[in-house]
C-alpha cells in the first residue's frame, strides 16, 4: 500500500508540472573555483550503493576538464515522490535515476530530454552500439530516446547445486545442454523436488516473473493501444501457473510465513529454485551457498527462450542550462568506465555494453553465461505499461484473484485481456 500511494502521489506531482506547462528549469548553477560547470545528480539507493554511485561520479570529476558532479543522494521509500517535487522547484537535478512508475508520465509531460542526437555521436563515451536495442525501445518516446540503461538485471532461475546433488536429481543446466529445458521438464523436475519434500520454486507475482511464463521471445502482450493478452500461448502459460499452485510445485510468496523469502528459504536449502537478477548474487555468495545458474525455460523450442530484464533508465532534464555537459556525464557513468567502476568485483548487476562480459564471466557461478544469454534474449518493462500508470498492477491483481483461488487461468486470462483493453484505451 505505500507504494502505491508513494506511486500515486508521484503522478499527482507529474500531472501538476503538466498543467504547468513544464518542469520548473534547473537551476543555472554558478561556474565551480575551476570554472568548470556543476551538473546535479539525484539517485536513490541503500548506502552501500550510494558509496559505489559515489565512487563512480568521484571518478569521472577527476577527469572531466569541463563539468562536476555533485550528487544528491538519498536512502529513503519515498524517492519518487521526492524527485517530482524537487522537478517542481529550481532546485531540480539535471540527471536523475528515473523508474518504472514515473518513466512513462516524464515523458509525456516533456520533462525529459531527448538524447537521439547525443547517442549517434561516435566519439562519446557511450554510443548507440553500447545500449542493449530492447532497451532502445523501451525508453524511446515520441520517436526520441529519452534514456539509456544504467545497466541491467536480468533474471534467471537460481539452483541449489547441493541440494539437486543430493537428492540425486539431474541439474538443470545438464538440461539446458541437452535442449530439453521446456517448461515441461521444469515441472517434472519441480514435482521431483516436491516429492522429496522440498519448496520446488519459489514464485513473486510481478510483471516479470508472471510475463516470463506467457510468452515466447518476441511476443508482446501489448501493442501501443491494443491489448494482446487472450492468446493460446497466454493460456497455456496460465493454466500451467494454476496448475502448479495448486499441487505445490510453485509457490507464491504471499503464502509464506511471516519472515520467510525466496532470498531465505533459498539461503536455508528449503527450496531448489528462485527467479531473480545477479542483484542476490553478493548475498547468495556470502552465505556460502552453493549455487548456480540457467536460463528461464522455454515453451517448446529454446530459440524461444526469454526473461525478465529490469532495467532502470538514466534520464536527463529537458530544463537543463547544460545539456553538453550532462550528457557527458551520463554516457561516462553508463558507459565502460562508469559500469565497471560500479560493478568493480563481484558486482550486482550485468553491463549494457560490450566488452565487460569478464565482470560477469569471472568468479561466481560456474554458469555465469545464462546472465549474458538472459540479457541479450529478455524483454523489459513495456513502454504500454509506463505509460499507463496503474496497468501492472491491475494485471497483479488479476493473477493473485487465481492465487487465492477466486478465479481460474481462463477468466484470469479474459480479465487481463479486459483491464488491458480499457487502460489502454484511456
Amino acid at each position: 500500500m505505500k507504494k502505491i500511494l508513494t506511486v500515486l502521489l508521484s503522478l499527482l506531482m507529474v500531472l501538476c508540472l503538466a498543467a504547468c506547462g513544464s518542469n520548473t528549469p534547473a537551476t543555472e548553477d554558478e561556474p565551480a573555483e575551476d570554472g568548470k560547470v556543476t551538473v546535479r545528480f539525484m539517485v536513490n539507493g541503500s548506502a552501500a550503493e550510494l558509496a559505489l554511485y559515489q565512487k563512480a561520479v568521484d571518478a569521472f570529476n577527476a577527469q572531466s576538464e569541463t563539468t562536476v558532479v555533485e550528487m544528491i543522494g538519498d536512502s529513503g521509500d519515498d524517492f519518487a515522490a521526492l524527485l517530482m517535487t524537487q522537478l517542481s522547484t529550481n532546485e531540480a537535478p539535471d540527471v536523475f535515476y528515473s523508474d518504472e512508475s514515473s518513466f512513462g508520465e516524464l515523458c509525456k509531460s516533456d520533462v525529459l530530454l531527448d538524447i537521439t542526437d547525443y547517442l549517434a555521436n561516435s566519439s562519446a563515451n557511450l554510443t548507440k552500439a553500447g545500449v542493449p536495442a530492447n532497451a532502445i525501445d523501451s525508453f524511446t518516446y515520441d520517436g526520441g530516446l529519452r534514456g539509456v540503461p544504467v545497466d541491467a538485471n536480468p533474471e534467471v532461475i537460481y539452483f541449489n547445486k547441493t541440494l539437486f546433488t543430493d537428492l540425486g536429481l539431474k541439474l538443470p543446466t545438464e538440461y539446458v545442454a541437452e535442449g530439453t529445458w521446456t517448461l515441461e521438464t521444469f515441472q517434472e523436475v519441480m514435482t521431483q523436488l516436491h516429492d522429496a519434500g522440498k519448496y520446488p520454486f519459489v514464485w513473486e507475482n510481478w510483471w516479470g516473473p508472471i510475463y516470463s511464463f506467457l510468452i515466447n521471445k518476441g511476443d508482446k502482450l501489448f501493442d501501443d493501444t491494443t491489448a494482446k493478452v487472450d492468446t493460446p500461448r497466454v493460456q497455456y502459460g496460465m493454466s500451467f501457473i494454476e496448475n502448479n499452485i495448486k499441487n505445490g510445485n510453485i509457490v507464491w510468496a504471499g503464502t509464506l510465513e511471516s519472515g520467510e523469502s525466496a532470498d531465505s528459504l533459498f539461503i536455508a536449502g528449503d527450496t531448489g529454485m528462485v527467479y531473480a537478477g545477479r542483484w542476490c548474487l553478493p548475498d547468495y555468495v556470502d552465505a556460502g551457498v552453493d549455487f548456480d545458474t540457467v536460463i528461464f525455460p522455454y515453451y517448446e523450442t529454446a530459440d524461444q527462450a526469454t526473461n525478465t530484464v529490469c532495467s532502470t533508465p538514466m534520464v536527463i532534464n529537458s530544463a537543463t542550462a547544460n545539456p553538453d555537459n550532462c550528457w557527458e556525464f551520463v554516457s561516462f557513468y553508463c558507459g565502460p568506465e562508469g559500469q565497471r567502476i560500479r560493478m568493480d568485483g563481484q558486482g550486482n548487476a550485468v553491463p549494457t555494453v560490450p566488452g565487460l562480459e569478464d565482470i560477469v564471466l569471472t568468479g561466481t557461478p560456474e554458469n555465469a553465461q545464462a546472465y549474458l544469454d538472459a540479457l541479450n534474449n529478455g524483454f523489459y518493462y513495456s513502454k504500454e505499461e509506463m505509460l499507463h500508470p496503474g496497468l501492472s498492477d491491475a494485471m497483479n491483481a488479476e493473477i493473485e484473484k487465481m492465487l487465492v483461488g477466486d478465479q481460474d487461468a481462463a477468466a484470469t486470462v479474459a480479465a487481463m485481456q479486459a483491464v488491458a483493453t480499457e487502460l489502454l484505451g484511456e
